[in-house]
């Protein structure tokens, strides 16, 4: 009895097996996906501060914040960021933020806290990236059967591209969530045609109100209407869906009336899912204007002219036929009309014309602005690296999936019955790669039509070598064996990293094993010290007003008006969002990169008072300035970014260094860089390297050769190489020396490497460094070495007025020595005066020497970290024999240098 009860048991357990491999399949294919991107998540939690990669998912944090707060209303405007206007950004606070917010109120049982905000959303990329896994085997059984479901969703989780970086934990940015709502989307949209076609709806039965007759497709367009507006509610900017549809519709509706068939069926779908889908976008919309990146005007317009063209598509086919025309017309029309109508767009409508056709090139069109070239995500791809992008991302995967496409249009073409989503998909595959190769971002996109034509090609090679047909492995033969090796091999060898002692480890595994917080760890400490170490924004001067509220309620407006004692914190727009959430302190410019114009123009600004003016505005001004090392040091991918944003059209990077390179009889490598006199003399320079101090010129001259070398593109540049003799770096006894050398060589200057400018540089009067981080970077750089405190902090003040008298034609000279305390360090702030024939200088001084227990953030000031160690030391330069004499020394109050105290210091200095 019992071993017939086993035998049974293993015959039910073997038939399910068979029945429902499936789902052991995908089981463990999800719980690999699963692993892989939440593995390391402890990194991502410092001392209960919960952390996140990247920029974006810090402005999610505050929204989700924000909406648990205000369950379930998003933040309608923030003035916590883009000082001094305050800023809305539809890409924020939409229906990710507030299903993120909905799993944080349940696991908090209505009043999470902020750790259970945080780890909430930490989790939530890694998440949605595996169920991704469903529409992905969905779309996959619909093309081509189980088999080629579980081969698309094979390809998603081995994959090691920008799908799995954009899917693992603190990776918590939109992107995640847009895959899943787009492939869902996608799906919906694919199977309502399917419906369509079988149950072929017409308009007259919408006319006679028999709505029973076309109930299923009625209901299946409905729903893929509200699935395309679910993924639009995700991603404004996803209203690119409206155009993949329209022209999946145009291409198969042709397609269908040339083959002799109504395109009446599916254009009644589309134009019930897009009505559908705009009337939900309306609920979201905060503007009338046009705009891609907010909900805007635009998002329900386009899916209005999506059910107004598959209009004009059904009524021209019914035309065509009531006229018994011949059906080649219908192309001709349609291409002629929609010529014709964009012709006329053009000439009544400029801007719009001009606005469509920019947002198309910015997504299809292999077209990047030099501002887009600065975010690593919306970078096109060289056509030279094409093919190792798509080799490294997805193996031979994507020869399968072109593969697919083949067998897909073959199908198309000689099928007899309607397939209409087959053409959806290869159109949603055509594009996004299009959409890849402009903006490697959308890679994450890509791997949807990626898997799931891998799995059509798969089911194909399966069908046709029999082993979609095995009953019994007993039944397989040789043949069957070695296709079966070679569909595994082709498909998963590429995605394995090394095999080793400890097994197979995948490209994926390792992938997500480097997977860090990044560098906001090493602004974490800065952050903090600026949120304690400086007035709330608000009570900037005026310790008893009432601060700004973090979380308040604003209304929606162009210009924020804020209160007297607020102020702006001038940074790269990298860093804007770390600024707002880890500081709690307003940004001028911000990853949205509003404001980044204004910080490039005062960071690669030369002069003081000019930079001064980009960051003031009326009363309100920029309060402090916070800088890393990426900034100042060329070769880091921070360096140049600020010359795409400037108003000075005229600078490049070539005015700011140039490449030197090291070259011998077999090759030529970079070496670094030599600085020139444009780069020392830029804000960001003087203030992060030099501290606001004055720099004399040094007796040091930088040598190099020059080279006359073929490009890849086979012109012929000049490039500058190290000396043949190794003497890169030549040191004089005195400047006269030196520039006579610089003068006889021709292929030299003075200075251009470390901190050694070619000409002297002021000191600059209105900014002081209060604060230097713990961490620390370290970069190799043509003289060696480079390190030093990764984000220094500085803050702008009136400074304190010196009214001087010397002897006449002098240099008067005044010196601090400033301690960094975490640092253990101390720098010399110098700034110079001449006197004229009165024997009279001014000065106005940065930096205090005393009082700072006075002034601190109880008083509506800054808890100054960086003191002076004694006072100011004023010493006299005689300028026609330049003979020096030390002659005093002054204390500079804290209340002066923030203009709490206006009068000026008097310092006189005599040689008697």
């Amino acid at each position: 009895m019992t071993q017939w009860s086993d035998q049974l048991n293993s015959d039910t357990a073997t038939a399910w097996l068979k029945d429902q491999y499936q789902i052991p399949a995908l089981l463990l294919l999800a719980s690999y996906m699963l692993w892989t991107r939440i593995q390391g998540w402890s990194t991502f939690v410092s001392s209960g501060q919960v952390l996140f990669s990247g920029n974006d998912a810090w402005y999610h944090y505050r929204q989700v914040t924000y909406t648990v707060a205000n369950f379930p209303q998003t933040m309608p405007f923030d003035p916590w960021t883009s000082f001094p206007t305050g800023t809305v950004s539809g890409q924020f606070g939409t229906l990710y933020d507030q299903l993120v917010a909905t799993v944080a109120l349940v696991l908090g049982a209505g009043s999470p806290t902020e750790q259970t905000i945080g780890l909430t959303l930490l989790f939530t990329p890694a998440v949605l990236g595996t169920l991704v896994i469903i529409p992905t085997y969905l779309l996959g059984r619909h093309f081509g059967g189980r088999l080629a479901g579980i081969g698309a969703v094979v390809v998603l989780a081995l994959t090691p591209g920008a799908f799995l970086q954009r899917t693992m934990v603190g990776f918590s940015d939109h992107h995640a969530a847009e895959t899943l709502f787009q492939a869902f989307g996608m799906l919906a949209v694919m199977l309502a045609v399917q419906t369509a076609e079988r149950e072929k709806p017409v308009f007259e039965v919408i006319q006679a109100r028999e709505f029973q007759a076309v109930k299923k497709p009625f209901v299946r367009s409905i729903l893929a209407g509200i699935a395309v507006a679910l993924y639009v509610s995700v991603w404004p900017p996803g209203v690119v869906i409206a155009f993949i549809l329209a022209v999946f519709y145009g291409l198969h509706l042709t397609a269908e009336f040339i083959r002799n068939r109504s395109p009446e069926h599916v254009a009644l779908q589309g134009i019930i899912s897009s009505l559908v889908t705009a009337l939900i976008l309306l609920v979201p919309m905060s503007t009338l204007g046009l705009s891609s990146t907010d909900f805007s005007l635009l998002q329900p317009l386009l899916f209005v002219l999506v059910a107004v063209g598959l209009t004009i598509l059904a009524t021209l086919a019914r035309f065509i036929e009531s006229r018994s025309l011949p059906t080649k017309y219908y192309p001709g029309i349609l291409g002629g009309g929609t010529i014709a109508l964009a012709l006329l767009v053009r000439v009544i409508a400029p801007t719009q014309f001009e606005y469509f056709v920019s947002q198309f090139y910015r997504i299809f069109g292999y077209d990047a602005s030099a501002s887009a070239r600065t975010i690593g995500e919306a970078q096109p791809i060289p056509l030279d690296s094409v093919e190792t992008f798509m080799l490294e991302s997805y193996g031979l995967a994507f020869l399968a999936a072109v593969a697919g496409a083949v067998l897909l249009i073959t199908k198309y073409l000689r099928a007899q019955d309607s397939r209409g989503s087959d053409v959806a998909l290869l159109v949603w595959f055509a594009l996004m790669t299009m959409a890849t190769l402009t903006q490697v971002r959308f890679d994450y996109y890509l791997i949807i039509p990626v898997a799931v034509l891998t799995g059509v090609c798969i089911a194909w090679v399966s069908r046709k070598t029999g082993l979609q047909k095995l009953d019994n492995v007993r039944n397989i033969s040789a043949y069957q064996v070695i296709i079966g090796v070679l569909i595994v091999s082709l498909l998963v060898g590429p995605f394995v990293s090394s095999i080793g002692a400890s097994g197979v480890t995948l490209d994926s595994t390792t992938v997500a094993e480097s997977n860090q917080p990044g560098e906001v760890t090493a602004w974490e400490d800065s952050l903090a010290w600026l949120q304690s170490n400086t007035p709330s924004e608000g009570t900037y001067g005026n310790p008893n007003a009432t601060a700004m509220s973090y979380q308040a309620t604003v209304s929606q407006t162009a210009d924020y008006e804020y209160p007297s004692g607020a102020y702006g914190v001038v940074s790269w727009w990298d860093y804007g969002h770390f600024i707002t959430t880890l500081g709690e302190r307003i940004p001028v410019a911000n990853p949205f990169q509003q404001g980044s114009t204004t910080a490039a123009d005062f960071l690669l600004s030369s002069n003081e008072t000019a930079a001064n003016d980009f960051v003031t505005w009326d009363d309100e001004q920029a309060q402090y300035v916070m800088l890393d090392w990426k900034l100042t040091t060329p070769g880091s991918e921070k360096y140049t970014a600020p010359t795409a944003f400037t108003t000075d059209e005229n600078l490049t990077s070539t005015d700011l260094v140039e490449p030197v390179y090291q070259s011998t009889n077999t090759s030529i490598q970079f070496a670094g860089y030599i600085k020139q006199q444009q780069h020392y003399d830029s804000l960001r320079v003087r203030l992060y390297q030099y501290y606001g101090s004055a720099v004399d010129t040094q007796p040091i001259v930088v040598d190099w050769e020059t080279q006359q070398v073929q490009t890849s593109s086979g012109d012929i540049t000049t490039i500058a190489t190290t000396p043949s003799d190794g003497q890169f770096i030549k040191q004089f006894e005195n400047m006269t020396a030196a520039e006579a050398y610089v003068q006889s060589d021709g292929t030299s200057q003075i200075g251009g490497v470390s901190g050694l400018p070619s000409d002297r540089i002021p000191a600059l009067e209105h900014y002081r460094l209060v604060h230097a981080s713990d961490s620390q970077y370290s970069v190799s750089t043509l003289t060696g070495i480079s390190q030093g405190s990764w984000v220094k902090t500085f803050e702008r003040v009136p400074g304190a007025e010196i009214d001087g008298r010397a002897p006449a034609n002098s240099t008067v000279t005044a010196s601090v020595q400033l301690s960094i305390p975490n640092q253990n360090s101390t720098f010399t702030y110098t700034q110079q005066a001449e006197t004229g024939a009165d024997g009279e200088f001014t000065m106005t001084l940065p930096y205090s020497t005393t009082g700072y227990e006075n002034w601190g953030v109880d008083a509506g000031y800054t808890n100054v970290s960086v003191q002076a160690t004694g006072p100011y030391s004023f010493s006299l330069t005689n300028t026609t024999n330049e003979s020096t004499t030390a002659a005093t020394t002054i204390d500079v109050p804290e209340a002066k240098v923030i203009g709490e105290d206006t009068t000026a210091i008097n310092v006189t200095l005599s040689t008697d």
